[in-house]
């Protein structure tokens, strides 16, 4: 039996680079125990959790992870115990990726700009392709579009 996990609740981990997000399914006591586990193993390796960034939230507020909101969606199984009560378990999970937040960072590396007076992303021009065929042309914003869309494949936006 895990110390750390007891009664059947899970602890999972989801890693990209330096980011790290961590699912605990139980009661918040656990996601303190497993918080305090992992700043642990972190300082035996020279690393440590930014404070500003690190907090315990309730799956139905969601979290944005690599600019895309994780959250718990409606509750999916109600069961009765035999001492009494009832059980929730919240099975599926949402991932959305905001829009604005694609359309900044589309901005950030020059693709859109923002036009205040008409309240929406623009195209940019891209002075390096002034002198490619139309095909070379399609094909670069094509692998760009290909890639936005890659990375974000996993959101469930409606």
């Amino acid at each position: 039996m895990n110390p750390i996990c007891p009664k059947g609740n899970k602890v999972g981990f989801v890693r990209y680079a330096d980011d790290l997000l961590m699912i605990v399914v139980g009661p918040h006591r656990l996601a303190e125990n497993a918080l305090n586990c992992l700043k642990d193993s972190l300082k035996t390796l020279g690393l440590e959790c930014k404070e500003r960034k690190t907090h315990i939230v309730h799956g139905k507020c969601g979290v944005i992870f690599l600019g895309a909101k994780i959250r718990v969606g409606k509750t999916a199984l109600i069961s009765k115990l035999k001492r009494g009560g009832t059980k929730r378990a919240y099975t599926n999970l949402g991932l959305q990726v905001s829009i604005l937040y694609l359309c900044k960072s589309l901005e950030k590396k020059g693709f859109v700009k923002y036009n205040a007076k008409y309240k929406q992303y623009n195209g940019t021009f891209k002075g390096r392709l002034i002198n490619k065929d139309h095909d070379e042309i399609i094909r670069y914003f094509n692998s760009v579009i290909l890639g936005v869309s890659n990375y974000y494949c996993f959101a469930t936006n409606r």
